[in-house]
């Protein structure tokens, strides 16, 4: 059985707590610090989940002998700040995605984790929801043969525009890295020229509206759409209206979020829940986000870089997303065997 990973939450917001939940039901974590900027949000979630010491110094929190591994949940701009002081204390690195909207920052990060002989782990979590990870296997069994094109849909509520999270880096970065991370993980292979349009029509002066063409050196396509404009009221989950699709020259297989097939009606309206994410099945954590972290804690029990997002892929993602903005932004395609990324900000 794999040993109990000592670990230590950083970011204690609505997700993070969402991490806390799910790593106090898996036996393959023992938790024992968190850390909040926030003193009277450090004290509470403490408190509340019956955790020993917390800080509100990330260096300190950090450096606490008793950590071994470090969860980072903190806020998207400091995703790479924390991963690092933490790589740098000498611990092991799970990172909520993106790690960062900067070439430059990546690069440290993955050369630090690389000079420490640490565990980096960025959560692109999609991969360990079984739907989507089923999708894979038939690509790598060669089940849909040659893979021709792929599809990526991630469109969400006009209202979430205004929440701080999303007005950080391009919304093609975050969350749509995740849509990115998808369809390489789908094609397995690299990104050789990219050919986007962003369009903006909302208050915030921020894009809303984004089409990509991917074109990969195996010769399949790609498409991203992200819009920002489903209405209140939709009959939708937080994820809203995401869809994933893949032609082979054998077959096709497609996945939709909501799930068509889980329904509820109530005196409140319609919704499709999130039973993806974060859900609790017999007293145990179970979900993508409970795959997520297994996964982790076996990495780090045995010594082992992760396989789903190496780093390669991790700067891969970056890359792409990145080649994305600046295609939107100039109106000219960016060939990715070409073009230099280094230290360009989203």
């Amino acid at each position: 059985m794999t040993r109990s990973v000592r670990i230590g939450v950083a970011g204690l917001g609505k997700f993070g707590e969402a991490h806390i939940r799910a790593i106090r039901r898996i036996p393959e974590f023992e938790l024992v610090s968190v850390c909040s900027r926030s003193e009277e949000r450090a004290r509470q979630i403490a408190e509340t989940y019956g955790v020993d010491r917390w800080y509100t110094d990330l260096r300190s929190f950090a450096a606490d002998p008793d950590i071994e591994a470090v969860d980072v949940v903190n806020e998207v701009s400091r995703h790479a700040e924390a991963a690092g002081i933490a790589l740098d204390a000498g611990k092991d690195v799970l990172v909520e995605k993106p790690l960062s909207a900067r070439m430059d920052e990546v690069d440290a990060v993955l050369r630090l984790a690389e000079r420490n002989e640490r565990i980096l782990m960025v959560g692109y979590i999609e991969r360990y929801d079984p739907r989507r990870a089923a999708m894979r296997e038939q690509i790598a069994s060669g089940e849909l043969g040659d893979v021709v094109s792929l599809y990526g849909r991630r469109n969400c509520g006009r209202h979430f525009l205004s929440l701080p999270r999303f007005q950080v880096w391009p919304l093609i970065v975050e969350p749509g890295i995740h849509t990115v991370d998808m369809l390489l993980w789908f094609a397995e292979s690299r990104v050789e020229r990219v050919s986007a349009v962003g369009r903006c029509h909302n208050e915030w002066d921020t894009i809303d509206t984004w089409w990509a063409m991917l074109e990969f050196s195996s010769g399949a396509v790609g498409t991203i759409e992200q819009v920002w404009h489903i209405p209140e009221g939709a009959p939708a989950s937080w994820l809203h209206d995401n869809c994933l699709e893949v032609i082979g020259t054998k077959g096709s297989v497609q996945m939709r979020d909501p799930h068509d097939a889980f329904w509820s009606w109530t005196l409140d309206g319609t919704c499709s829940n999130d039973y993806y994410l974060d859900v609790e099945v017999a007293g145990q954590a179970a979900g993508a986000l409970a795959n997520e972290l297994r996964y982790f804690a076996r990495c780090v029990s045995n010594r082992q870089q992760p396989a789903l997002g190496s780093p390669a892929e991790i700067r891969h993602a970056t890359e792409v997303a990145l080649a994305i903005v600046s295609s939107a932004g100039n109106g000219c395609p960016v060939d990715l065997n070409r073009s230099e990324m280094q230290g360009q900000r989203g």
